[in-house]
């Protein structure tokens, strides 16, 4: 499959944190056609900058770090599992901003007009060991509008019902800042249709527009079609 590096044309991005300059959003999408849904078997967590640090090796982010699965349809809806830093508590999901920094997971989804939701369901919010991998899944099972998602293969969050079945699948690694890092690792992506999960066989590289913009590249894992990595 030809890798193709487009100028973003995604649907805009919403800032987790406060607008703290340029944004870069590196994402691979399973190209084919809108899928109900998609899943990854290992989405690598990261505290603070690591494991790349930012350019200018700062130990704290200095505005927002997210690395999730994307399910986005037209008119910016959107539905994300996965986790992010946000330094200053000022995204849809309340996070503990006490330091050092370290992830914590979330569910957002976004609706026409860059209108957030939190779908995270705890009381507390989650944090997400940088040591271990997790499993997520985000999906509509019967396309219903009705939409599930796990973490490690229990059904977490809430079960948001949207206007909205399906959409195109992509991983997503995104930082809010040039001091910041984008670095994101995915192992064992897959896209959903009717018959379940199904093997990443292909992908579009999208980078965001900046001053750095090939500062940060997706690319596949020894050759692996469902294996993404971000990275400088």
């Amino acid at each position: 499959m030809i890798m193709i590096l487009m100028i973003l044309v995604f649907p805009a991005r919403r800032a987790f944190a406060l607008s703290c300059g340029s944004t870069v959003t590196v994402a691979s999408r399973q190209n084919d056609v809108i899928h109900r849904g998609e899943s990854v078997s290992a989405i690598y967590v990261w505290g603070h900058n690591n494991p790349d640090n930012s350019p200018n090796v700062a130990t704290h982010v200095g505005c927002a770090r997210v690395s999730t699965l994307d399910v986005y349809f037209a008119d910016n809806k959107q539905m994300e599992i996965g986790w992010n830093i946000i330094p200053d508590n000022t995204g849809v999901c309340a996070i503990d901003t006490s330091a050092p920094q370290q992830p914590y997971f979330t569910i957002i989804r976004t609706s026409p007009g860059l209108v957030q939701t939190c779908e995270w369901d705890g009381l507390a919010p989650l944090q997400l060991d940088p040591s271990v991998t997790d499993s997520m899944k985000a999906n509509d099972p019967n396309k219903d509008g009705h939409w599930v998602f796990t973490l490690n293969g229990g059904t977490v969050g809430k079960t948001p019902t949207t206007d909205w079945t399906d959409g195109w699948a992509a991983s997503n690694g995104e930082r809010h800042t040039d001091s910041d890092s984008a670095h994101s690792k995915f192992v064992g992506l897959n896209y959903i249709n009717s018959s379940g999960p199904q093997p990443w066989d292909g992908h579009v590289q999208v980078a965001g527009i900046d001053t750095d913009f090939f500062y940060y590249d997706a690319s596949k894992i020894a050759g692996n079609d469902d294996q993404i990595l971000v990275s400088r």
